[in-house]
């Protein structure tokens, strides 16, 4: 059963009917965007990681854990700085800022 026309409040097509309109649409589709698509399949083999669970974890270990606890309120300027702060630390680079040079 196809619910896409008793979704869009249209009486039901015959099912052949949709389908000879369909195919041409999706190659057509498909012709029109196929520089942006992305080959997974190609890029897990050539090694690269595919999926976003890494900039999830960053994001919470950078925003979340410090900026979401009980009684806390952030203005933007507060919450980017704070953000920075917490990036060098995680990053190992906290002691390496301290021993740079200040500018006057």
């Amino acid at each position: 059963m196809i619910l896409a026309p008793q979704l869009a409040g249209q009486p039901s097509e015959n099912p052949a009917q949709l389908e000879e309109r369909s195919l041409p649409a999706l190659h057509q589709f498909i012709s029109n965007n196929q520089a942006a698509m992305i080959d997974y399949h190609h890029f897990q083999q050539a090694g690269y990681y595919i999926g976003s669970a890494l900039v999830e974890k960053t994001v919470d270990l950078l925003v979340c854990r410090r900026q979401k606890l009980s009684g806390q309120n952030w203005s933007r300027t507060g919450a980017d700085r704070l953000r920075c702060w917490r990036q060098m630390i995680l990053n190992h680079q906290w002691d390496d800022y301290w021993q740079l040079p200040k500018a006057a």
